[in-house]
Formats: C-alpha cells, structure tokens, sequence
C-alpha cells in the first residue's frame, strides 16, 4: 500500500512548492468622466458591475469612480497594489470611460488632470506580478496597446488606434461577456480574458450590423492569451446537458458568423446574407430554447 501511496504525497509537496498559497488576484477598477449624465451614470454602473464580478472569483478589489477616481487616485491606487502584489500574483485593471488622443498622446479623462499614456505606462510598469491583464474600454484606447505592452501583459482595447474617437459601447457588451453562459466556451463554469473579448468583439460587430452602421470601433488584444478569471459564473445558472449542447451549439454559431464576416468580401452579396440569415435564425431558436428552460 505505501508504495502506491507514496507518489501522490510527492505530487503534493511538488504542488506546494511550484504553487504559492498566498498567490492572490489584485484588481483596480476605474470609471472616469462621463460628459454628459447618462454616460457618468453608465460608465459608473459598467465599473461596479466589473468590481463585482471580478469579487466574485476571489480578486481582491479596489474601485475607483466618480470624484473619487483622479490621477493621484490611480497612481496611488497602482502604487499600492505593486506594494503589496508578488511575482506570483496576478494584476488586472479596467478602465471605463472616455479617452482622447492628439496624435502623440492618450489621455484617459477624469476629473483634474488626465492620466496620459506615459503615466499608465510607467505606473504598471512598476506592477510586480508575471501575469497581468489590462482593459481599456474607451474611446482612443487602441493607442494605448503598443505603450503598454510588456512580457506577460494582456492588453484589450476597445479601439484598434487613437483615431477611433466615437463613444464605445464595448464596455456595455464586455459587462454582459462576464454573466453570458455562451462566454464560457470551455464550459468550466468561468469566464477568462481571452473568452470574454472574443464574446465582446462578437458582440460588438452584432451592434452594428444589426443598426445597418458603419462600425466606429474596432477592438484589439495585445499580447498572449489570457485564461485570467474575469468572472465566475452563479452556480445557479450554469446549465444541465442539454442546456451546454445548446451553448456549444452557439458558440459554434457565433464563431461561424465571425468567419462568414471576414469572407464577405470573397461572396457574392446574396449568398452573404443568405448564409447569414440561417446562422441568425438558427441563434434565434437557441436563444429562445434556453431562455425557456427545461
């Protein structure tokens, strides 16, 4: 019986060893200035529903909006999560907002001075963990992506470059990413990074083409996949086994009509919509199927 037994207990200290306990996800989140009140109020609501979910898988969180989120305030904020954070953890901020870019320099808007690209730069430059994930659902924000790439950094922008300045609504469709059993592709009850852009970029071609508008924003990821946790999803919600062939099912549908977008140009325009009508009508009838339930 020992020698059977024994392996496993050198499993175990091997795991203790490689695999820190204190190890720990440390998570900013920021909202700043909305312009108008309907984008303060919606900005804010985006960001706290990130900080939730983000608690949710066990993440250490700070929050950061209104007033309260400033340029000393994110420096601040950064600064101490690099204090406290080691190697071994991991980094994760989100930036919900407004930003600007001159052609030289990214500004993420809140009140008094803006945090430029320079600043965010060098304030995660100083963050400690090895994986680190930072997303920036802002207008201009794809002039953030090059800046802030580094070893073991994810960057997802709602933009491709600076030049896109229009309001985003990536932040809109990223929060709903976080609780949308179809995000979690594995079907591991979770949402990573990598899972939660390819839903909200999805997502975010949907919203245009279904207005029949120009698309005004392009989103970007910098850097390497990331299985980082974003979100858990409630116990409750996730699906029996015929619920998860239906999700599967849209998955597949999901990533068909990405694919069938980007031949669009190769078809002709009758056989585009047609093909693109079956896969809309046949994502109808699972939305509907699971929503009805068992």
């Amino acid at each position: 019986m020992s020698r059977v037994a024994r392996p496993a207990g050198w499993l175990a200290l091997l795991v203790a060893t490689v695999l820190p306990a204190s190890a720990a996800t440390r998570t900013l989140v920021v909202s700043g200035l909305g312009g108008e009140a309907k984008y303060a109020e919606a900005f804010m609501a985006i960001a706290e529903s990130a900080a939730e979910s983000a608690r949710g898988t066990g993440a250490e969180v700070t929050l950061l909006t209104g007033a309260a989120a400033t340029r000393e305030t994110i420096r601040d904020a950064l600064a101490e999560l690099g204090r406290v954070s080691t190697e071994e953890d991991v980094a994760v901020v989100h930036l919900f907002g407004h930003g600007s870019y001159d052609g030289e320099t990214f500004r993420f808007n809140v009140p008094g001075p803006d945090p430029t690209d320079e600043d965010l730069s060098d304030w995660l430059g100083a963050l400690r963990p090895a994986r680190q994930l930072v997303v920036v659902a802002t207008s201009a924000s794809g002039a953030l992506a090059e800046p802030l790439r580094r070893e073991g950094r994810t960057v997802i922008a709602a933009t491709k470059s600076g030049t896109e300045q229009s309001a985003v609504v990536f932040g809109d469709y990223w929060i709903e990413a976080l609780r949308a059993l179809s995000a979690d592709t594995n079907k591991d009850g979770a949402v990573g990074a990598t899972e939660a852009f390819r839903f909200t970029n999805a997502a975010v071609e949907r919203h245009f083409e279904a207005r029949g508008l120009m698309a005004t924003e392009h989103a970007r990821m910098e850097g390497p996949e990331s299985g980082i946790l974003v979100s858990r999803l409630e116990p409750e919600r996730l699906p029996d086994a015929g619920a998860r062939r239906l999700a599967a099912r849209r998955a597949e549908i999901e990533e068909a009509i990405a694919g069938l977008r980007d031949e669009r140009d190769s078809m002709e325009i009758d056989a585009y919509f047609a093909r693109l009508r079956e896969l809309l009508l046949e994502m109808a009838v699972i939305e509907r199927e699971l929503s009805d339930g068992p």
